[in-house]
């Protein structure tokens, strides 16, 4: 579990120099400065800078040790976390670390000359913060009335889109919230009348770049969740089928997005899972393979 913590003044990380394109944030001390702890052991720095006008500039540092995905997900965490801060506009991120040109387009930063940049998409702001976790992972449904899916809400036919969304993002291949729902309901005839189709989404996330299998059934779900990295369960529940996706931790358990509307880091075992909420006849599992 990755974690922020306050830092202290002589803890705190300030850039070295500032490139041209972000003079607005010359000589502006940090809004917000954060340890980065995993299993309570520094890993990194971080800093947070806002100017005032929409833009914040988020500095990282990372021990040569620290893996590539615990950089993005610590980076995931230092993003959002600037999101959910500040509301802006724009985020600007600069490195000297060769690992990070690597990390930020997986976190929706494109380059812009020596700098990068990633622009708040538009539904971010028509929602509550609250129906993200602190990654950035979608897991309140039930507040997403305001996001069209189809001719319905997100918050009566969504679950499909939101499940896409998250396991795009937990692989590296983080796209737009309005990217993904328009790009599964605009080739459906019903306007996702039945909700989102399984077979359709794992067409849509092959094409993603996504090495998805597919699984069918409660027992070959509880033999194949085990051994993957991350997935998607369809399940049959009151008053219809559901869609969520699921990350398996080191221990064996999995963290859950959306089972649950609004509860973050929902963590359980398989089997507990599998019998508490895959009720139903209907179990169908997209996943991949570490």
């Amino acid at each position: 579990m990755i974690y922020l913590r306050t830092a202290a003044p002589e803890e705190t990380l300030r850039a070295e120099s500032t490139p041209a394109k972000l003079l607005m944030f010359k000589d502006r001390e940090p809004s917000r400065a954060f340890l980065i702890l995993e299993n309570m052991t520094c890993i990194g720095r971080a800093s947070l800078t806002a100017d005032g006008l929409g833009h914040v500039l988020v500095l990282t540092e990372f021990k040569e040790e620290v893996s590539s995905d615990l950089i993005h997900h610590a980076f995931a965490i230092t993003a959002n976390e600037a999101i959910r801060s500040y509301h802006p506009t724009d985020l600007y991120a600069c490195s000297d670390d060769p690992r990070m040109k690597a990390v930020f387009p997986r976190n929706l930063f494109y380059p812009k000359g020596e700098v990068f940049r990633r622009t708040v998409e538009e539904w971010r702001y028509l929602i509550p913060d609250s129906c993200f976790d602190r990654e950035g992972y979608l897991i309140d449904q039930g507040r997403m009335n305001r996001l069209p899916f189809g001719r319905f809400s997100t918050k009566d036919k969504g679950c499909g889109w939101i499940a896409a969304y998250n396991i795009l993002k937990l692989n590296g291949h983080e796209q737009t919230m309005k990217e993904t729902a328009y790009g599964l309901s605009r080739f459906d005839p019903t306007g996702e009348l039945f909700g989102e189709n399984y077979f359709k989404l794992f067409l849509y996330l092959r094409r993603k770049g996504l090495p998805v299998k597919a699984a069918f059934g409660r027992k070959a779900a509880a033999q194949k969740m085990p051994a993957s990295k991350n997935g998607i369960l369809l399940y049959s529940r009151k008053p219809g089928s559901h869609y969520c996706a699921y990350r398996i931790r080191h221990d064996g358990s999995i963290y859950i997005f959306n089972a649950v509307y609004g509860k973050p880091s929902h963590r359980m075992d398989i089997d507990e899972f599998l019998s508490q909420y895959a009720k139903g006849f209907k179990v169908m599992l997209l996943y991949i393979a570490p």
